[in-house]
């Protein structure tokens, strides 16, 4: 949201943040972050890690609207498709 929001310095300090901790249970909240600054393949990069982590944040992929930038990606469908809700 920071990086959406013009705050791409507090963006990527989050962001830096999350990537420190230990495996597990952070990489939706990395793809966010990635999905904020416009880094759309590092955001879906991470999604796929979310997928592995069996994250239960994805099934938000439907209602939240910060992710129509990635709905045209055939790598995103392909997940959502994963996920279970395509």
């Amino acid at each position: 949201v920071a990086g959406r929001a013009g705050e791409r310095a507090e963006a990527q300090h989050i962001l830096t943040e999350l990537e420190r901790r230990p495996p597990g249970n952070t990489a939706f909240a990395i793809a966010l972050v990635h999905l904020g600054l416009g880094n759309n393949d590092q955001a879906l990069r991470w999604l796929q890690t979310a997928y592995q982590e069996r994250s239960e944040w994805l099934v938000f992929f439907t209602p939240a609207p910060l992710f129509d930038l990635l709905r045209s990606d055939p790598r995103f469908r392909a997940l959502m498709r994963k996920v279970g809700i395509e």
